[in-house]
């Protein structure tokens, strides 16, 4: 995107929220009285975006919002209250003007190149996204019901989904035509490969430690000491004074686990995975003071390149597809 979009979006949310906004001098019209519904607040490429037009885009955000908090028993608009509400708002009136921003330079680049979307493919696309919704609510009476809620027909509501589909579709066509064809060498895979292995991990890195809790600082550097001498029995020292009920009658041992499935605390986790093997180190959380010795290490479990081949590429096309696409957009 311009450096000029960016900072549009900005000034219309100021201006937006002051109640009036100028249009800078891009272009030259006399405007309705500020504040109006009528009033334009964003001209895009030559379109003009009234303060209904960019509320309703705003309006839309929130209800969008208010679904999905609603999901997890959540009340989006009590986030929207008080002076970090006010705050949260303007960045919601950023993003309604981005979006109309980013929505008219698709549209317009599509009916440059003359996308459109086949009618037989259009209607197969509405009438799955419907039968979706359908799905989802339970039944189409269900639906309706809502519907009426948001003072809507099941008709209009059709017609806006048909609108939603045909701009999806056009959108998918344009990056398609964008993007253009990516067809990424053997090497190219081998290297994504190499740089994303965590990516294709099907067993993290694991390891297992023997430990010792107490809650003395003194008897902590005291038994420090003592594991760190020639010969020393780890095991015996656990059992006869840690803390750790739940590793104490094993010698202190733990199972194999992962950075993120750790008994320890975050500070003891951090430490440990610092640890080479054999390597002991006293470490104090709110727990108390923890001697850990690592004991042994198992390397993530990462298939062969050759077995997940097609995973790879399928991960390497989407994420170069992602880059020119927005790449291709920031330039606009």
């Amino acid at each position: 995107m311009k450096r000029w979009q960016k900072a549009v979006i900005w000034a219309i949310v100021v201006g937006f929220a002051a109640g009036g906004i100028g249009l800078f001098t891009f272009q030259r019209f006399s405007p309705p009285p500020k504040g109006s519904a009528e009033e334009v607040v964003l001209v895009v490429e030559g379109q003009k975006f009234t303060r209904a037009q960019f509320s309703q885009t705003l309006e839309n955000i929130f209800n969008y919002y208010r679904q999905l908090y609603q999901m997890f028993g959540m009340d989006f608009d009590a986030q929207l209250r008080g002076t970090d509400g006010a705050f949260l708002r303007f960045q919601y009136l950023a993003q309604a003007g981005e979006a109309l921003i980013r929505q008219t330079i698709i549209r317009n680049e599509a009916d440059r190149l003359r996308i459109q979307v086949p009618k037989a493919e259009l209607d197969q696309a509405v009438q799955t996204r419907y039968n979706q919704v359908v799905q989802q609510v339970g039944s189409e009476e269900t639906l309706k019901l809502y519907l009426q809620a948001q003072n809507l027909t099941l008709d209009r509501y059709k017609e806006l989904l048909r609108q939603a589909e045909e701009e999806r579709l056009r959108e998918e066509k344009l990056k398609a035509a964008v993007v253009g064809a990516i067809e990424p060498t053997p090497e190219e895979l081998r290297q994504y490969y190499e740089a994303n292995k965590d990516r294709y991990q099907t067993e993290p890195e694991k390891v297992k430690v023997a430990h010792i809790l107490v809650k003395d600082a003194k008897l902590a550097d005291e038994l420090l000491g003592r594991v760190q001498a020639p010969g020393a029995d780890f095991a015996s020292l656990a059992k006869q004074y840690s803390q750790d009920e739940a590793t104490k009658e094993k010698g202190g041992e733990t199972d194999y686990f992962s950075r993120y499935a750790s008994p320890f605390s975050t500070t003891v986790t951090d430490v440990i995975w610092s640890l080479n093997v054999g390597e002991v180190r006293l470490v104090e959380d709110d727990q108390g003071y923890h001697i850990v010795k690592l004991l042994d290490r198992k390397p993530p479990v990462v298939p062969a390149f050759e077995e997940i081949q097609d995973k790879v590429r399928q991960d390497y096309v989407q994420e170069e597809t992602t880059k020119r696409w927005d790449n291709w957009y920031k330039e606009k």
